[in-house]
């Protein structure tokens, strides 16, 4: 049995395998160490990851791809209805508020949910650990720290159609502040050195004020602007081009598919060109119409068109570090990972906020997947693994409410920035049935109801006493795993019999 470490990325993915002379990423079948994170449907059979990814421009309303931005989502998410607008794929809303996805299979209709095409996925990426010659059971998963319950419970059912069982499910940043501590043999072993971790991918930002000893981590704040990565860089450039070749070419390339997937794939490459230089020339032949295009951009006119995106990158770094009450100063190391974060103004942002240059000493594409492949073998029999404590940092606050003597009466229970997993008990005084409710306030989303009772009231009391077990796991989920009903006995002890057993 092989232990397994998932990073499950918006845009592509990447395995990591633990063995015993240490973590490897594995390649798949093109040599490549990230795979897209793509199902395409085609006319006699699917296509997934790379080979997905190139019946993109073939098939674009068959190709499911950012697949995180609809994963346990409301159709009626706002948010959502602006992504689904530059999404090429259909998605209708489901019965249950949801999301369903419309693509064609050998030539006729069929709707998925999102989990589904989620598992497909990891399918495609649990072959890649298999081709190693063993079987995959266990394995850890990355999630975004911001991924709320609805959106956990959707990855561990795309886990569970996979054939995957998910002993984590661990934020983003907390495995990369593993992959990058338990490696670390300075650490001192009584002072904690703080570390903040910037990972700016494809979809989001997600900042980490992190606290490393020798023995282990504690994760002090999280801090995220979900709506805020590289895909918002792509889409400035996007724009910009769009309007320069409606008006020198007299075309609209946003109105077509195919030639939108060209000028995006074109846009890619520009922008990598401009990390390393100062201007970079882009050319696409038969974009659309037998009309080929060319253009050039230099990395002012980038900042200037991206001056939007690059004014929001500060405030997650600055409320990270007021959650986690530190100043800049009290940050020994700030490490960057993400694609996004090769973009040289990124990179100024950061040292601005943190008055010290980012370092870079993380693989930023193979980090996250090695930690979670040392938390597997941290939670699985198989491996022995030196003692390294993860503690990590509740994203949303979670309160418990219910009715008292008529009143409605909220406590949290799970504060943000409060350490998880964990375990909480509540106290009730109570004759009949009662319902507790979990909710975060700060999304505005119930996460249940629970219904405690019936019970006995013990004789010679007015009213039972209820304990209620609360519990967040592993996976950042709240469950109530029970409740008991307890009597208080007095019992009356002789004196003289005290007083023989005080001289004894």
């Amino acid at each position: 049995m092989s232990v397994v470490g998932l990073d499950v990325g918006n845009d592509t993915s990447c395995v990591a395998l633990a063995r015993k002379r240490g973590i490897d990423v594995l390649m798949n079948r093109e040599s490549k160490r990230d795979t897209p994170s793509v199902v395409n449907f085609g006319e006699k059979m699917r296509f997934m990851g790379t080979e997905g990814a190139a019946k993109f421009s073939l098939a674009p309303q068959n190709t499911v791809h950012q697949l995180k931005r609809v994963l346990g989502k409301k159709f009626a998410d706002p948010q959502l209805q602006e992504d689904l607008k530059k999404l090429p794929f259909s998605v209708t809303e489901a019965p249950d508020g949801g999301c369903l996805i419309n693509v064609t299979l050998c030539n006729e209709p069929i709707t998925l949910t999102p989990e589904q095409c989620m598992g497909m996925v990891l399918v495609d990426l649990k072959k890649i650990a298999e081709s190693e010659g063993v079987g995959v059971t266990d394995c850890v998963i990355s999630v975004p720290t911001y991924f709320n319950e609805r959106e956990r419970y959707a990855m561990l059912n795309a886990a569970s159609i996979a054939g995957l069982n998910c002993l984590r499910l661990i934020n983003d940043t907390t495995a990369t502040a593993l992959s990058y501590g338990i490696y670390k043999t300075d650490l001192p072993e009584d002072v904690a050195v703080n570390v903040a971790f910037v990972d700016m991918g494809h979809m989001a930002i997600q900042v980490s004020i992190v606290s490393l000893k020798r023995n282990g981590l504690v994760v002090r704040s999280h801090a995220w602007d979900r709506n805020l990565g590289g895909r918002n860089i792509d889409e400035a450039i996007f724009d910009h081009f769009v309007a320069e070749f409606k008006q020198k070419n007299k075309i609209d390339i946003a109105s077509n598919k195919r030639a939108a997937f060209k000028l995006r794939g074109a846009i890619e490459k520009l922008k990598k060109t401009l990390s390393a230089n100062s201007e970079a020339i882009m050319a696409v032949e038969c974009i659309m119409e037998d009309t080929d295009v060319r253009g050039s951009l230099s990395r002012e006119q980038l900042e200037q068109l991206c001056a939007p995106v690059f004014d929001r990158l500060k405030k997650p770094m600055v409320q990270a570090l007021a959650d986690a009450g530190l100043t800049a100063e009290d940050i020994a190391t700030v490490e960057v990972i993400g694609a996004s974060t090769r973009v040289p103004y990124v990179g100024k942002i950061v040292e601005e906020v943190f008055h010290r240059a980012p370092s870079k000493t993380l693989n930023a594409k193979e980090c996250v997947s090695r930690g979670c492949a040392l938390q597997c073998a941290m939670l699985s029999p198989v491996f022995k693994v030196r003692e390294f404590g993860v503690e990590d940092a509740v994203p949303y606050t979670v309160e418990f409410s219910w009715d008292k003597d008529g009143q409605r009466v909220t406590q949290p229970l799970f504060e943000k920035g409060s350490a998880y997993p964990a375990t909480k008990m509540l106290t009730f005084t109570r004759t009949e049935p009662f319902t507790v409710t979990a909710s975060i306030p700060e999304l505005g989303i119930t996460l249940g109801q629970y219904n405690i009772g019936p019970f006995a009231v013990p004789p010679g009391q007015e009213k039972a006493k209820i304990k209620v077990k609360v519990r967040m796991n592993l996976h950042g989920l709240v469950t109530v795993d029970g409740a008991e009903s307890y009597a208080e006995v007095e019992e009356d002890v002789p004196m003289a019999e005290a007083a023989a057993a005080d001289g004894a």
